[in-house]
């Protein structure tokens, strides 16, 4: 397995994370999406589908191994835009609770949030970078698919199981 191919499985399982976490709490991530105040409220629900649509593509095109250097691209616009509502509200001196990866136990620290999103953005330029001349050793197939779904419902049932503890 190259860098790049590791990159992208890497990507697809947090991407894949990510939309899981989101449609199974989707009531909070539309609040999220409002508490931005990016943009107005009839847009909302239509923004949080497209950026639900297009966590599952990137999740999909990334486990598979599709387009890589577009998916890197599409990827890198997405970080970018999450960067910019995170320091929006940061300069704003707000709190939001963001509900990235799952529920939270209160407000994001958004400091950690700008510099993961900053670390996400790198390592998606370097792909973009490096997808250049990529010809994928790995073909694509469904189990890949399948671990990635796999690994994404198992991490947000332990998470979800160290919510509900905290609060018996």
């Amino acid at each position: 397995m190259t860098i790049v191919e590791g990159m992208a499985w890497g990507f697809g399982m947090l991407f894949c994370i990510s939309f899981s976490a989101k449609c199974m709490d989707h009531r909070d991530f539309f609040e999220t999406i409002r508490s931005f105040e990016m943009i107005s409220d009839k847009l909302v629900q239509p923004v949080g589908i497209a950026v639900l649509a297009t966590e599952l593509i990137l999740s999909i095109f990334f486990t598979l191994f599709l387009w890589i250097q577009f998916t890197f691209w599409l990827s890198l616009l997405l970080l970018i835009g999450f960067s910019i509502a995170l320091l929006k509200v940061k300069l704003a001196k707000k709190s939001v609770s963001c509900h990235c990866f799952g529920k939270g136990n209160g407000e994001t620290n958004l400091v950690a949030a700008l510099i993961r999103n900053g670390c996400l953005v790198s390592i998606a330029l370097f792909g973009v970078y490096a997808g250049i001349n990529v010809v994928p050793s790995i073909t694509g197939n469904l189990h890949q698919l399948f671990v990635t779904v796999s690994v994404a419902l198992v991490y947000l049932l332990a998470k979800e199981w160290n919510v509900l503890l905290k609060y018996k």
